[in-house]
């Protein structure tokens, strides 16, 4: 009786995080660098915006072609389908994982699913972000399904191989060469630390896999583009704060903190299958110096990058990686400790159910939320019908609540993203609200 509870109060959060995380999807609009795609989409055509950023800003070919992938179509919902793509590429990646690596059933695999990928919602960083911009929604969450699901692939093919799995696995290898660096960190780490854990001495599938995304990351890093943003991110900040790389390094690993506590809340998932394999505890030590060797080198890259820690998205793909290392943690601490006391199922329903109240709050922000973006499309459209000549009296946005906005009342966005997305070259105001007025 108790563990059909656990099960209910597991699958109320997957429910609770859909009834606030779909409505302000269906009414989600473009943001930021959106805008900036859309346009160079219109202006260089699908295509040819992808050879136009390989040249001229980046050579991730993969992230270019998912930001550029909902402007090649027109309408006013394309942010919702970018995030239900990512949402449903994540779910099924997470489904594959568990099948994989452990002994879960079909149903209650899904289940569990549901409810890993709302804990990552509710605890990345990267908050609006990587919930809802679709620059790094559809790209980040993305590409960390493709990492997902080479890894399971991986797995497979150390088992049995078929010409299908190792056509899936040169896809997936192709789309990670062409994902940001830090995802193609994490996949050569992922590889090292499987090996590790499952006592596999390197053989030809894995100096083949290897290989193979060696050639995808030089087409990648050998991008004339990646040399003009590389000057153009590291070019002297006019801040108060310019951090060293090993403050950068340290901050990073402070900001990983609240996340790390907070995996605590997938004990009752990590508590409901019994390994498929048994690893040592040398070998988990030795896996997770691997994973902190790989966090430490993705944050040095952040550093050479930017100069700085890095955007808060760009945490998104350790805290997949730890949340992972914690759900083995919390399954071998449960079935070796726990599972001998009877309080743990109170605990494990406990604790579901104060994930699922986090969720609940979130939905007293979905009414906001969509007044934001209310106010966002009535915008746009005001924008699209100024004639040429007209001065455009932009009313500035409220609060976005769930949603990102990030620069959307910031005039130098306005006249150098914004009113270019609209082909408009008009002068224009921005308006005071009605708390401006009143100071």
């Amino acid at each position: 009786m108790k563990k059909k509870i656990v099960d209910i109060s597991i699958i109320s959060v997957g429910v609770v995080f859909l009834c606030w995380y779909l409505p302000v999807a269906f009414n989600n609009v473009y943001a930021c660098d959106d805008y900036w795609f859309g346009t160079n989409v219109r202006i260089n055509g699908f295509w040819g915006n992808q050879q136009f950023y390989y040249f001229n800003w980046e050579g991730s070919y993969t992230h270019t072609f998912l930001a550029s992938l909902p402007h090649a179509f027109h309408g006013s919902h394309m942010p919702f389908f970018g995030n239900l793509f990512s949402l449903v590429l994540l779910l099924v990646s997470l489904f594959y994982v568990l099948r994989t690596y452990t002994s879960l059933s079909v149903k209650r695999a899904l289940a569990y699913s549901l409810y890993f990928l709302s804990f990552l919602y509710l605890c990345t960083k990267g908050n609006a972000e990587i919930r809802f911009w679709i620059c790094a929604n559809i790209t980040y969450i993305s590409e960390m399904s493709f990492l997902l699901l080479f890894l399971s692939l991986y797995h497979d093919l150390n088992k049995e191989s078929s010409y299908m799995k190792w056509l899936l696995v040169v896809f997936c290898l192709f789309l990670i060469g062409g994902s940001k660096l830090t995802f193609i960190i994490y996949a050569i780490s992922g590889i090292i630390i499987y090996n590790i854990l499952y006592n596999k001495p390197v053989n030809k599938n894995t100096v083949f896999v290897l290989s193979l995304l060696g050639i995808f990351v030089i087409l990648n890093v050998a991008a004339p583009g990646n040399f003009i943003r590389l000057e153009e991110e590291t070019m002297y900040k006019d801040t108060d704060i310019h951090m060293g790389i090993f403050e950068s390094v340290f901050y990073r690993i402070t900001e990983m903190k609240p996340f790390l506590l907070n995996t605590l809340f997938l004990l009752p998932i990590a508590a409901q299958w019994t390994n498929k394999h048994a690893c040592e505890k040398k070998r988990i030590l030795t896996a997770m110096a691997v994973f902190g060797a790989a966090f430490i080198l993705d944050s040095v890259v952040m550093y050479i990058c930017f100069n700085d820690s890095g955007p808060l998205r760009v945490y998104f793909v350790a805290e997949v990686f730890l949340a992972l290392f914690a759900l083995l943690g919390l399954n071998h601490f449960y079935t070796s400790v726990l599972c001998k006391y009877y309080y743990t199922r109170p605990a494990m329903i406990f604790f579901a159910l104060m994930v699922a109240f986090s969720h609940l709050s979130l939905i007293f922000h979905v009414p906001k939320s969509i007044e934001y973006s209310e106010k966002a499309r009535e915008r746009d459209k005001y924008v699209m019908s100024c004639a040429a000549g007209d001065t455009i009296e932009i009313a500035p946005l409220p609060s976005s609540y769930l949603m990102l906005s990030y620069f959307s009342n910031d005039e130098i966005w306005l006249e150098r993203i914004y009113l270019p997305y609209f082909q408009k070259e008009n002068k224009f105001v921005l308006l005071e609200t009605q708390n401006d007025i009143e100071k």
